[in-house]
Formats: structure tokens, C-alpha cells, sequence
């Protein structure tokens, strides 16, 4: 089973959580405000910022850096975050998202974790867990520091933050913070990520449950989380390890359920490899 016999070397190659710093750049979609906005069409969200409001602004400024309804505009972004940015959380971090891309700014990640820390210190869920993902990555001034990031995924992920607690996950899984490897304390944030859509989350259990690694073995409970990935965004992993569980005869194949072809070849695995898997 090549594919289960890499789950070490696979989690290992963590911390990139949830995305990378290239795909930053948003408003507060979490928010039932910033949802709101985003269905406005831009005269509506303008009229809203004209009147002073301090969401509607920076709802523009997004909507300025994805050209959306409006021709893009970066610079015009930078000046409406960067009116907000001393006294508004989001704003703070939006600074350093900027930085972290080089919107309308030079690329600078000096930069961009002195503002995610702002940010983070003023209790921003967003500012928190980029500041933790810039550490975690190596892109706060050193090398990759997992010890350094955990306070900073902790404190987003009692927020609720999915990608903080699936980073929390690996560290916790792994042992990248100094403590000993434990899956079973693990598991628990891995459960509260997936519940809310975190893909990558509900392949790691998947993959927990098959191997019987902090849980206890169970196979129809690995292909329940690997079904709930692959209804997410279609997990490519996800769907490599529910077809190994149906060919291998572990659980029944369901309705919608891939069955892909796992040679060597269509995985791209060499023959040397896949003979001492």
C-alpha cells in the first residue's frame, strides 16, 4: 500500500497551511458583514465607504486589487488601507498582505510580519495565523521556526481559524515544536478543521483512520474523510487513497466514488519504488 506507507514523509513535509502568502490578498470573507458586502455591486459598496464605513473601504480596496467590477488598481488599494490601517485591525493586516505579494508596495516580508504582527496583537484571526504561517514557512527573518508559530496558530485557531488548527495539527503530530510526536492530540483539531471545509484536514484523517496511527484503525471512517475532501475541492491525494481502500477490498465502493488507475506509471512512481513499497 505505496500510497499509506508515505503518511509520515507526506505530513513532514508541513507547514504550508491552508494556502500560501500569493493568495493572502482578501477581505475578511469569514464575516457576515464582509459577505454582505461582497454581493453588492461596487456603486454599493462606494455609496457605503462615501458615507465612512470602515468595511465598505476596505471591501473597495480588495475589489481594487481583483479588478473586480472596477478596473484594477493597486496603488488606489494601498491608499484606502493604508488611511485605515492604524486603527483598524484588518486594515493592519491587509498592510501585511500587501507586502507579503508586493501589491502596490515592493515586496517586502519585513515588512509584512511587522504589520501581521500589528495585526495579531490586536487580536485579527487573519493577522494571527499569517504571522504563525510567515514563521512557520521561514519568511519571518529566519529559518522555518514551528515553536515560534504555535502561540500564534493557538491563538487563532480558539477563534476558529480551520488553517490554524490544521496547523496546529502537524505540529502537535509531528512534534515540530520540541514536544513529542502525538496524533492523538492531533486529531481533535484535525476533526474541527475538516468540520469546517479545511480539505487538506480531512485527507490527513483519512489517512489516520486507514493506517491506525492516534486513532484506531477503521476504514469506513478513512473513507468518510476522504469523501468529505474530495467534496470540498476534489483532493487529488483523497481521491488516490479511496480508491486504494475500495480496490483493496477495505470498504464498498459508493455512488460518485473515483476509482482511478494506480499503477506505477499513472502515479509516476518508478518501478525500483514501487517494488520496495
Amino acid at each position: 500500500m505505496t500510497v499509506f506507507r508515505r503518511l509520515a514523509s507526506i505530513l513532514t513535509l508541513a507547514l504550508y497551511v491552508a494556502g500560501s502568502p500569493g493568495a493572502v490578498f482578501a477581505a475578511d470573507n469569514s464575516a457576515a458583514e464582509f459577505k454582505k458586502l461582497a454581493e453588492l455591486d461596487f456603486a454599493g459598496v462606494q455609496k457605503r465607504a462615501d458615507a465612512g464605513q470602515e468595511n465598505a473601504k476596505l471591501e473597495l480596496a480588495t475589489r481594487y486589487v481583483a479588478g473586480k467590477d472596477v478596473a484594477k488598481d493597486d496603488r488606489k488599494a494601498i491608499e484606502i488601507i493604508t488611511a485605515l490601517a492604524d486603527r483598524n485591525a484588518q486594515a493592519t493586516y491587509l498592510m501585511g498582505s500587501a507586502y507579503a505579494n508586493g501589491v502596490g508596495v515592493e515586496k517586502s516580508d519585513a515588512k509584512a510580519v511587522e504589520w501581521f504582527r500589528r495585526s495579531a496583537e490586536k487580536g485579527n484571526v487573519n493577522g494571527q495565523y499569517w504571522l504563525g504561517n510567515m514563521m512557520a514557512i521561514g519568511r519571518a527573518g529566519g529559518p522555518a521556526d514551528a515553536k515560534a508559530a504555535k502561540p500564534w496558530f493557538e491563538k487563532a485557531a480558539q477563534q476558529g481559524d480551520p488553517g490554524s488548527q490544521y496547523a496546529l495539527a502537524l505540529i502537535f503530530g509531528n512534534g515540530l515544536a520540541g514536544d513529542p510526536p502525538s496524533w492523538e492530540k492531533a486529531v481533535p483539531l484535525l476533526k474541527k478543521a475538516a468540520e469546517k471545509r479545511e480539505s487538506a484536514a480531512a485527507m490527513v484523517l483519512g489517512m489516520l483512520y486507514t493506517n491506525g496511527t492516534g486513532v484506531k484503525k477503521n476504514p469506513d471512517e478513512a473513507a468518510k474523510w476522504f469523501r468529505h475532501s474530495i467534496s470540498i475541492d476534489r483532493n487529488a491525494q483523497s481521491q488516490v487513497n479511496l480508491t486504494r481502500l475500495i480496490t483493496d477490498g477495505l470498504v464498498k465502493r459508493l455512488p460518485g466514488d473515483p476509482l482511478l488507475d494506480l499503477s506505477p506509471e499513472a502515479l509516476g512512481i518508478s518501478a525500483d519504488v514501487s517494488a520496495k513499497n
